[in-house]
C-alpha cells in the first residue's frame, strides 16, 4: 500500500482519463492496487518460505522459488501499474505504451505457466490443482480480458479487476497452508 500511495499521484497525472474520484475513495483502487497485489505478495512469500530458507534449498526447489518470485514480481508490478506507467512516464508514444503493457502481460502468462507446470509435482495434489487453476485464470485475465478486450468499458474493467482479486486469493490460499512442498 505504501508503494502504491507513493506512486498513485504520478499514475493519475499521466493517465489517459482523469479519475472521477480521488483514488483512496474508490473501492476499485483497493481491489486493483492493494488487495490483489497483497494476496500475490503473500503467496509469493509463502512459496519462498516453503522452498527453503537456504540458498541451496531454494536452488533445489527452483520451480517453487521461481513461482514465488513471479508472484512477488506480479504484486509489485501490479501495485505500481508498471506495465504501462514506466513507458508512459518516459513519455513514450501510445503505441509503445500499449506494446509494453501487452508484452508484460504475455510475459506474466509465459513465466507463470512454465513455473506452474514445472513446479506442480512438488506440491500436494490440492495445491497443484489450485495452482493450475490460478494459471488458467491468469491467462484468461491477462490475455483474453486485458489484451483482447482492452477497451470494453468500465463495467468490464471492474469484472476484470475482481477476477484478479479472486485469482490472487486462490493462489494465496492454495500455498498458504504450509507444508505443501513435497520435494
Amino acid at each position: 500500500m505504501v508503494l502504491n500511495v507513493a506512486s498513485q499521484a504520478f499514475e493519475d497525472s499521466i493517465g489517459l482519463v482523469a479519475p472521477a474520484v480521488v483514488y483512496y475513495q474508490s473501492w476499485l483502487w483497493y481491489a486493483d492496487d492493494i488487495i490483489a497485489p497483497a494476496l500475490y505478495l503473500a503467496a509469493g512469500i509463502a512459496l519462498l518460505l516453503q522452498s527453503g530458507l537456504s540458498f541451496r534449498s531454494m536452488l533445489k526447489n527452483w520451480p517453487v522459488t521461481g513461482l514465488g518470485l513471479a508472484f512477488i514480481a506480479m504484486a509489485l508490478g501490479d501495485t505500481l501499474d508498471a506495465h504501462w506507467v514506466v513507458a508512459k512516464g518516459a513519455e513514450a508514444e501510445d503505441l509503445v505504451v500499449s506494446f509494453t503493457s501487452w508484452m508484460s502481460k504475455i510475459g506474466v502468462v509465459i513465466v507463470t505457466g512454465f513455473l506452474t507446470i514445472t513446479a506442480r509435482h512438488r506440491f500436494e495434489r490440492r495445491a497443484a490443482d489450485a495452482l493450475i487453476f490460478v494459471f488458467l485464470l491468469i491467462w484468461i485475465d491477462q490475455i483474453q480480458m486485458s489484451i483482447a478486450l482492452d477497451f470494453a468499458g468500465y463495467a468490464f474493467h471492474v469484472f476484470e479487476e475482481l477476477l484478479e482479486v479472486a485469482t490472487a486469493a486462490i493462489a494465496c490460499f492454495a500455498v498458504g497452508g504450509g507444508g505443501v512442498v513435497e520435494g
